[in-house]
């Protein structure tokens, strides 16, 4: 089992202006590697969400998002991986939408 997460904050003060603003994201992911001869195969369960400060030029046009994803790990070899899930977001004012990602991973 592999339980990970992070939580980041990028607090900005403009040095022209008046102000600061505090945008932050996390996620927290969970998988399990299956036993036996299976045991290439992850399945996974990942959360994120992302608040950008009203206001912060840096993140200017970033909308705030929140997702839940539902995939698969497959560990090709020690190098390589390929993962799909199936993702529920809330981009910005947006209704909640589902995507399909697909994604060759490459281990240096």
């Amino acid at each position: 089992m592999e339980l990970r997460s992070e939580w980041s904050l990028l607090h900005h003060t403009p040095t022209v202006g008046t102000g600061s603003f505090d945008s932050h994201g996390w996620y927290v992911l969970a998988s399990y590697r299956l036993p036996g001869s299976l045991q290439a195969l992850r399945p996974y369960t990942l959360v994120e969400a992302l608040k950008v400060a009203q206001g912060e030029a840096y993140f200017a046009g970033v909308p705030d998002e929140r997702a839940v994803a539902i995939g698969l790990r497959y560990d090709v070899n020690r190098w390589v991986a390929l993962k799909g899930d199936c993702r529920v977001q809330k981009v910005g004012d947006s209704g909640r939408r589902g995507v399909a990602r697909f994604q060759l991973a490459a281990n240096f």
